[in-house]
C-alpha cells in the first residue's frame, strides 16, 4: 500500500466513524441531544425524548454513509483507478449534498418533536 492509500482510508474512515459515535451518542442520550453549537434544547419543549434522540442518531449514522464508502474506496485506491473516483464523489456528496440533507432533515427533526 502507498502512502496515499493508507490516508485516502484514514480520511474517509476519520470522518465515518466520527459521524458514527454522533449517532450512536445521540440514541443512548438521556438528555436531549444538541444540533448547533453552542444551542441547548429545552427537555421540557421536546414531545418525545426518545423519539427525538433516535430521530437525531438516524440521521447521523445515514450521514455517515459517504464517509464509510469513501475509507473502503481509499483502501483500494492501488488496485483499481476508480476507487479513486469513488473515494472523491463519495466525500464530494457527504460534504456537499450531506451537509444540505443534514440541515433539512433536522429542521423536520424539530418541527415534528420540538414545540
Amino acid at each position: 500500500m502507498t502512502m496515499i492509500t493508507i490516508l485516502m482510508a484514514i480520511i474517509g474512515f476519520l470522518c465515518a466513524v466520527m459521524f458514527s459515535l454522533l449517532g450512536i451518542r445521540a440514541f443512548l442520550a438521556k438528555k436531549p441531544v444538541n444540533f448547533w453549537a453552542g444551542s441547548k434544547i429545552d427537555p421540557e419543549r421536546v414531545s418525545d425524548l426518545r423519539g427525538y434522540n433516535r430521530a437525531n442518531g438516524k440521521m447521523w449514522l445515514i450521514f455517515s454513509i459517504p464517509f464509510w464508502i469513501a475509507g473502503v474506496a481509499g483502501l483500494f485506491n492501488d488496485v483499481s483507478p476508480a476507487a479513486s473516483y469513488i473515494f472523491l464523489i463519495a466525500l464530494i456528496l457527504g460534504g456537499s449534498v450531506g451537509i444540505y440533507w443534514l440541515l433539512n432533515r433536522y429542521q423536520k427533526i424539530a418541527n415534528k418533536f420540538y414545540t
